[in-house]
């Protein structure tokens, strides 16, 4: 369930609906995260536990720790 953004700047850097969770008819705050289209894109289907330690998320900086809150505790129930 994309959500409307400005249309300025890449397309990659679009704001998404990320389900932590990949089902998409688990719509719950603790089932989805906000995040540019290229970390989506990126996670696709992979479990969250798998995208955290992709070469994507590694190049990027991206980790347990500078990611969003429901992220971080999805990471921590070992969802």
């Amino acid at each position: 369930m994309p959500n409307v953004a400005p249309s300025r700047g890449p397309r990659n850097a679009l704001a998404t609906w990320e389900h932590i969770i990949n089902d998409a008819s688990i719509v719950t705050l603790e089932n989805i995260a906000r995040c540019c289209m290229a970390c989506n894109s990126s996670k696709g289907t992979k479990e969250l536990a798998a995208w955290i330690h992709s070469d994507y998320c590694r190049r990027r900086g991206i980790t347990k720790t500078t990611v969003a809150t429901v992220v971080r505790i999805a990471l921590q129930a070992d969802i």
